[in-house]
């Protein structure tokens, strides 16, 4: 199964690498060494994964491929790369795809590529309210829960859309999961709010509530998430980025997705 990071990797490829413009070699060793767990690898240890005729001169190509295909992108992100030497390029250009490119495209871009939120294979409802989700309608004002299942352990950084087009993070956070870090085990049936008092959630406006839940291997420490933070972690672009930088970071991120429905209370 692909990362996330190879994912984008490939998604970014398609644009490097066009008919004329591709190259076998130099598409495998950009998947290779603009993938954020290689970048500690030297250059030589890149090509002799590669094969196949691969050189570091392959490398400075692909660097400068990167350079033409997103040039006007990268300048105004405030990268000269005319200023750099050819060998200097790629610390360079990593930096700009992960922490400037890849935070800015990534929220949907995930939603490309997201699961549907796995449902429980047992039971989890240990009484009788508030209503158990299994489909995608709610009515305005009904309180619910949201039912999941992960096959892995992780950490879950779940991220609600609203109808009105604002975006919060509800795991982890004071009002709706354990704060501040939402441990997941696997295969372990869970219900959303994950607050031990069955804290429900209710929609007050009708429209699509979409979430986004994000698993990763490792705890992100992100600036915002500490014990004195306020209650409503609302996503601005710089926190949003910020998470995104982190997820890029962490080996393994899985993406999931819900959509809810929000129906009048009178809809039958």
């Amino acid at each position: 199964m692909k990362t996330l990071q190879e994912e984008y990797l490939e998604k970014i490829s398609s644009q490097v690498f066009v008919r004329a413009n591709a190259s076998d070699i130099e598409q495998a060793l950009f998947m290779l060494r603009w993938l954020p767990q290689n970048f500690d690898l030297k250059n030589a240890e890149v090509v002799e994964l590669v094969g196949d005729g691969a050189s570091n001169e392959h490398i400075k190509r692909v660097g400068e491929k990167l350079k033409k295909t997103f040039e006007e992108e990268i300048l105004s992100d405030g990268f000269d790369l005319e200023k750099m030497e050819v060998q200097e390029r790629f610390p360079l250009t990593f930096r700009w795809l992960w922490e400037h490119k890849f935070p800015r495209e990534a929220w949907d871009f995930m939603q490309e590529i997201a699961f549907p939120l796995p449902i429980p294979k047992t039971d989890v409802r240990g009484y009788k309210r508030p209503k158990y989700i299994e489909n995608s309608r709610v009515k305005v004002g009904e309180s619910c829960l949201i039912p999941f299942q992960f096959e892995r352990d992780g950490f879950l950084y779940l991220i609600n859309d609203s109808t009105e087009g604002d975006k919060s993070l509800f795991a982890p956070s004071r009002l709706f999961a354990h704060f501040p870090v939402t441990k997941v085990v696997a295969n372990q049936s869970l219900q959303f709010p994950l607050t031990e008092d069955h804290f429900s959630l209710s929609f007050e406006d009708e429209g699509e509530e979409f979430f986004l839940a994000i698993i990763t291997k490792n705890h992100l420490d992100l600036s915002w998430v500490h014990e004195r933070a306020d209650d409503d972690l609302d996503l601005n672009f710089e926190r949003l980025s910020e998470l995104f930088r982190k997820v890029a970071s962490d080996p393994h991120p899985q993406v999931f997705y819900k959509k809810l429905t929000i129906i009048p209370p009178s809809f039958f």
